[in-house]
């Protein structure tokens, strides 16, 4: 699975420091919602529940038997209907989340 580095948490706060400065907080919300399937227009809902159900779930704690130390997070299975007519981009939507995100 791919681990954020410190300059993407640094450019990710940034981003959200400028939107509130800027009077504009959802902003930041906005350049997200855009990145997310960019070869789709509009849709921003739906762009929005998307990026919601990746990077939301329920995550739990494992504790390995040998190490008390050591913690494995997991993140729960996400789970989203889409429904639509043939051609609305359903299957390209997907693809994109499974290459952001893919299980491990």
């Amino acid at each position: 699975a791919a681990r954020a580095t410190e300059e993407d948490v640094a450019a990710f706060r940034a981003l959200w420091r400028r939107a509130a400065r800027s009077q504009a907080p959802l902003a930041a919300r906005d350049v997200l919602i855009d990145s997310v399937c960019p070869r789709i227009f509009g849709r921003r809902t739906l762009k929005l529940a998307v990026l919601l159900t990746a990077v939301g779930g329920v995550g739990s704690d494992e504790r390995d038997q040998d190490e008390e130390e050591h913690v494995t997070r997991t993140r729960g299975t996400p789970h989203l209907l889409l429904v639509g007519d043939p051609g609305t981009g359903k299957s390209q939507f997907l693809r994109f989340m499974a290459k952001l995100a893919p299980r491990s």
